[in-house]
């Protein structure tokens, strides 16, 4: 496929999180809102942001037919976000939770201080909830849960106990913002290839866990953000199998360019 052109960075999710609060961005934030965004959801009482990880706009071309769901979303509402750089889990973790360019807020390692105020900071100082759930090895944990008022672990490491969290958290807590990201993309990506028939059907599985996921949250008055934080492309052979592997090294747009859409918080 041709390079697309992203519409937004990744920078403008925090501050476009704050705004659907009517909050202000974080203080270390270089974009504003996204508009578009901020027009289709009003003011929100809830929001769940979902992290896709490494679903960029290639890999989910190239696998659509077994997203449903996510094309759904897209048909209503759809951008593209710029990734930053450079484009590897922690550091854009770090970019969506505060809205800050990687060389402010200086995370480069998942046990970084982040050094710039987030959007989990912005709520509480409101007097607003968060929750976090993520994998035990995954970046939602290790740099996100550390802001959060409340935080669940997938000990099993698996995206379908993850999944099981964030429903319960919501029955349990009710946060005015819910944030999580699933894995199993980004790990069948660097296994055994982005393109691979492996990395095809984690797509396709991690797309019928969105689907449950935004029903779920859709009832309980929830607005959703879906993106990722990069994408992958495909690299050089494992030495010792010979597969291509997946990487987000940054030498290809393919690694900065995400999708975004988004489900509005029912009335």
């Amino acid at each position: 496929m041709s390079q697309p052109q992203p519409d937004y960075s990744l920078t403008a999710v925090a501050p476009t999180i704050a705004a659907a609060f009517g909050l202000p961005a974080p203080k270390e934030a270089v974009s504003p809102p996204m508009d578009t965004v901020c027009a289709s959801l009003g003011r929100c009482e809830r929001v769940a942001l979902i992290v896709l990880d490494a679903f960029g706009v290639a890999l989910w071309e190239h696998a659509r037919r077994l997203t449903p769901h996510f094309n759904g979303l897209a048909e209503q509402h759809l951008l593209r976000l710029e990734s930053v750089s450079p484009p590897v889990t922690p550091v854009c973790f770090a970019t969506l939770a505060s809205g800050a360019a990687p060389q402010v807020h200086q995370l480069r390692d998942r046990r970084d201080e982040l050094r710039a105020q987030t959007v989990f900071q912005v709520l509480r100082d409101a007097g607003l909830t968060s929750a976090v759930v993520g994998q035990d090895r995954s970046s939602a944990r290790l740099v996100w849960s550390r802001f959060a008022d409340y935080v669940r672990v997938a000990g099993s490491n698996t995206d379908d106990e993850l999944l099981d969290l964030c429903l319960q958290v919501v029955e349990q807590r009710n946060p005015n913002l819910l944030a999580t990201q699933l894995l199993d993309i980004d790990d069948a990506g660097h296994a055994h290839g982005p393109f691979s028939a492996r990395t095809v059907e984690a797509i396709g599985l991690t797309d019928a866990r969105l689907a449950r996921l935004c029903s779920f949250l859709g009832g309980r008055g929830y607005a959703v953000l879906v993106t990722a934080d990069h994408g992958q492309h495909e690299g050089g052979p494992d030495p010792t199998t010979g597969a291509k592997r997946g990487t987000h090294n940054g030498s290809t747009w393919q690694d900065f360019l995400v999708p975004l859409t988004w489900q509005v918080q029912a009335p």
